[in-house]
């Protein structure tokens, strides 16, 4: 899809040529949409002392907002923005990209059809919370893989105490995968 700087809704050009250039966390998605990390349209963010991961754009990205252009990406299925927010923040601060960004790129990767990448994110994650897990249990169960899910649910209880959401995507991937007398004993 070729889309110029003008067919950009009116909205949001305001923030794109503003005189403060800045993004927001609510720009991001009409960041992907609009395809702006590839066309590089130009965009700052005045706020120093907020910078964390620096790019070519001329502002700073920190890890609520790379968060947000994964999420963003997961939902459109853009795993090209995805591959790049990716490489850029390894790049940035190096593998251990913290909790929050490692289960934003297991949600991206799985929701975009790459369970094997999702998967050596999760594993290479050297610290993983509840969300992390589910976020891989969960993308395990959309692909239909309901052994798999029930051996790391397993590794799981020994690392973090599970939830709801665990339970449910447990029981999602049991009844998906034909494994319902595995499912009854959770």
């Amino acid at each position: 899809m070729v889309t110029n700087r003008a067919s950009l809704p009116q909205h949001s050009e305001s923030r794109f040529e503003s005189s403060q250039g800045e993004i927001s966390t609510f720009s991001v998605r009409e960041c992907v949409e609009h395809d702006c990390f590839r066309r590089n349209i130009p965009l700052r963010n005045q706020k120093e002392n907020e910078k964390v991961f620096g790019c070519g754009f001329g502002f700073g990205l920190n890890s609520i907002t790379l968060c947000s252009v994964l999420s963003a990406c997961s939902q459109s299925g853009d795993v090209s923005v995805g591959r790049w927010v990716h490489c850029y923040a390894v790049k940035a601060v190096g593998w251990d990209l913290g909790v929050m960004v490692g289960t934003s790129l297991v949600d991206m990767y799985a929701k975009c059809g790459r369970i094997s990448a999702a998967l050596m994110v999760f594993r290479h994650m050297p610290r993983r919370n509840v969300v992390a897990w589910n976020a891989m249990l969960c993308g395990l169960a959309m692909h239909g893989m309901g052994k798999v899910v029930v051996e790391m649910f397993a590794c799981m209880v020994e690392e973090v105490k599970p939830d709801a959401v665990t339970f449910m995507a447990l029981l999602s991937s049991c009844s998906h995968s034909g494994q319902v007398e595995q499912g009854l004993q959770y």
